[in-house]
């Protein structure tokens, strides 16, 4: 009996550390639930009699993750740190926070601690190459993923982050060998395809991009972008009912993305929906910021959009000389606009074109037949009213 009681006082640590590797039912239940006002309160009373128990630790700070308790969460995490100095799990997870929170110089500090432990670390070099990408210092994150990329070249998330770091540098063709490789074993990552597929788009591979859109929509993707890039790759193949369709479909997520509606004003108005074209126009018109290049792409837009008819395809064609006057065929395409219905607009503006066109180039193709043509439609017209007036003279 005697050695029965030593053996239970022996146990005593062991028992009580196992105790305290599982939260409390009653903190679990709140996780479970989502109450996390109560979840956060109990975390707080366990921290304070945690002790020195690094998984216990993790464990609360893995509860303050969940209830997004981000600076709580770091201090927990460095505190079992501390005790268990080299830990790369806990120093991943406050590589990870300290980003949530902007603090990419600590998330960089926490990553080389980690390579100067074991410079073949996979994970610590891309969560470096992330860091460096959220400052913006691109050469940095891409130096970092490469290394990543090297050690493991099967780890989707390396995939993804180097991916999208090559197509906002624009280096779309690497982009694409890079997802393409990744998906001779694998076929079905979302964020690859999607980023393989805007790397097709990204280099005006069209057809390409419509079928890997096609295959990310098959498989239930109707994100904002996968219906955007597909509407604006139907676009560019002049299939202007399908992009109508997806662009139409993606402008609910963002009703004020000026390129979106430019592009569905513009498709609106070759397929059925030509009223809908011109009201999105105006919305275009509405947002657009009054610069002399946006504009100058909005009343390009209004021009393809409205009838030459409506007052409104005027308007843009004199607001467009308005910004460059030295745009002389702007004056030419307006006296074509009103030579069938207004021959007085039409003389005034082929008028104006012909006294605009400099002389070196009223011989250069097409100006020379523009000129040409300018020119017979004024002598045309002079003879007319000369005749008129020797008519009326009698």
């Amino acid at each position: 009996m005697k050695h029965l009681f030593c053996l239970f006082f022996l146990l005593i640590p062991f028992l009580r550390v196992g105790a305290q590797t599982q939260l409390p039912v009653e903190l679990q239940d709140a996780l479970l639930e989502c109450n996390y006002s109560l979840a956060v309160q109990l975390l707080d009373k366990e921290v304070e009699k945690a002790g020195d128990e690094v998984k216990y630790l993790m464990k609360i700070a893995d509860g303050y993750r969940a209830c997004n308790q981000t600076v709580k969460a770091i201090r927990v995490y460095e505190r079992a740190l501390a005790l268990n100095p080299g830990d790369r799990k806990i120093q991943r997870q406050l590589v990870r926070l300290e980003m949530q929170l902007g603090n990419y110089d600590k998330g960089v500090n926490y990553c080389h601690q980690m390579l100067e432990a074991d410079s073949t670390d996979a994970i610590a070099y891309r969560l470096l190459g992330n860091c460096y990408y959220s400052k913006r210092e691109f050469d940095y994150a891409f130096m970092g993923y490469s290394k990543a990329y090297e050690l493991n070249p099967d780890d989707f998330s390396t995939v993804d982050a180097f991916s999208s770091l090559l197509i906002e540098e624009k280096n779309y063709e690497d982009a694409l060998k890079l997802t393409e490789r990744y998906r001779e074993k694998d076929t079905t990552n979302l964020r690859i395809n999607q980023n393989n597929a805007e790397a097709y788009f990204r280099l005006n591979r069209y057809k390409e991009a419509i079928q890997r859109y096609k295959a990310l929509e098959a498989a239930g993707d109707h994100s904002f972008y996968t219906l955007y890039f597909k509407g604006v790759s139907h676009f560019a193949e002049q299939d202007y009912y399908a992009a109508h369709h997806y662009l139409e479909r993606a402008r609910p997520t963002d009703p004020e993305n000026v390129t979106l509606l430019y592009y569905l004003a513009v498709a609106g108005a070759r397929t059925s929906w030509k009223d809908d074209a011109i009201k999105y126009m105006e919305q275009v018109e509405d947002l657009t910021v009054p610069s002399d290049s946006t504009l100058n792409w909005m009343y390009t837009g209004f021009i393809r959009v409205y009838p030459k008819w409506n007052p409104r395809y005027e308007e843009a064609l004199l607001k467009m000389l308005r910004i460059n006057p030295n745009r002389f065929g702007l004056l030419n395409l307006l006296g074509q606009t009103f030579e069938p219905t207004d021959t007085k607009k039409a003389l005034e503006y082929y008028k104006r074109y012909v006294k605009a066109l400099p002389e070196e180039e009223r011989k250069k193709y097409p100006n020379s037949l523009h000129y040409e043509h300018a020119m017979k439609f004024i002598r045309e017209q002079e003879a007319n009213e000369a005749t008129e007036k020797f008519w009326k003279e009698k």
